[in-house]
């Protein structure tokens, strides 16, 4: 069940995956340091990428979301935050306490100028809020039963292709990953990543572009063409802050009652997931 196409929002292939038995809690590690020496080849850029995710507890940034539909002629950018705290299970990558939002505040359309637009997407455990205040609908989906857990981050799995924390190994099954030719790298460390025929990613993605920030061995950019050429995501991630300092408690988690007059909908698992 597919709902609108972004970069962080169609969190509702969730409901789509397997279960995996959920791990005893144990504290959180903080994500590790990306290594000083610049990113010279594709395995120290798959390694940077890998060491900067495989503990990460928490981190936030604000984010801008690029949209290009070849078909219609149309680009669309939406800008707000992203934060994400994961429960402290250093083998589950997340159990049914993970928390994930992502908050658009405005919205630009090819030339005319940014309007206020707001939209929320809330994974907290395992209900996903898919929040509109343009259309005041509110949606609450049930993504996780009890038990079951979820890496958001893994490839093919998660919401969106993001390589961080995966073994080099692993990723390297799923795609060709080559260097990111030097005209179009921006100064950063950038791969390109083809999905291999066959795979799951390769009936979405035609391909997926990273650069990495070497300070934080984060992705600062993601671009994705999707395998009929006709929509361009650019996801760029700025003010990024890593770590449990990086959220305010449990504020960034936590949505307003909502105003008299929205429709309001909830959606628990159902039997045929």
């Amino acid at each position: 069940m597919p709902t609108p196409a972004s970069f962080l929002i169609p969190l509702i292939v969730l409901a789509a995956l397997a279960p995996t038995p959920e791990a005893p809690l144990a504290p959180a590690a903080e994500p590790a340091a990306a290594p000083a020496a610049p990113l010279t080849n594709v395995d120290t850029a798959l390694d940077t990428l890998y060491v900067a995710g495989k503990d990460l507890a928490a981190f936030s940034a604000n984010v801008a979301l690029t949209e290009e539909d070849a078909a219609v002629g149309t680009t669309t950018t939406r800008r707000g935050t992203v934060a994400y705290a994961k429960a402290p299970t250093p083998t589950a990558p997340t159990s049914p306490a993970t928390k994930f939002r992502v908050s658009f505040t405005t919205r630009q359309d090819d030339e005319n100028p940014p309007r206020k637009e707001r939209k929320d997407y809330l994974l907290d455990g395992p209900w996903l809020t898919d929040r509109d205040y343009r259309t005041k609908v509110e949606v609450r989906r049930q993504v996780l039963r009890p038990g079951e857990s979820l890496n958001l981050f893994k490839l093919g799995e998660g919401p969106f292709p993001l390589p961080i924390g995966q073994e080099p190994t692993e990723v390297k099954k799923q795609f060709d990953v080559t260097p990111m030719p030097a005209e179009l790298a921006d100064d950063m460390p950038a791969i390109r990543l083809t999905p291999l025929p066959g795979t799951k990613l390769a009936r979405k993605f035609k391909v997926i572009e990273v650069w990495i920030d070497a300070k934080t061995g984060f992705p600062a950019r993601i671009e994705t063409m999707d395998n009929n050429e006709t929509t361009h995501r650019t996801t760029e991630l700025t003010d990024l802050k890593l770590g449990p300092a990086a959220i305010d408690a449990d504020k960034p988690f936590q949505l307003e009652k909502v105003p008299d007059g929205w429709t309001l909908t909830e959606e628990p698992a159902g039997d045929d997931r």
